[in-house]
């Protein structure tokens, strides 16, 4: 689902790109919990939500 997001993306992003994919409402609360900030990457993204 955010592979096909160009990185470096911002929060607002990665919310939108979950959006368009057609992400569940489970996945797209969990990608709110991000920080607003700058992500590297894919696993930049896994790496923060993991240390939520």
């Amino acid at each position: 689902m955010l592979d096909g997001l160009d990185y470096p993306a911002q929060r607002w992003q990665i919310l939108v790109q979950a959006e368009l994919y057609g992400a569940a409402t489970t996945t797209k609360d969990t990608l709110r919990r991000l920080p607003p900030r700058t992500y590297a990457d894919t696993g930049d993204v896994t790496r923060v939500l993991a240390a939520l």
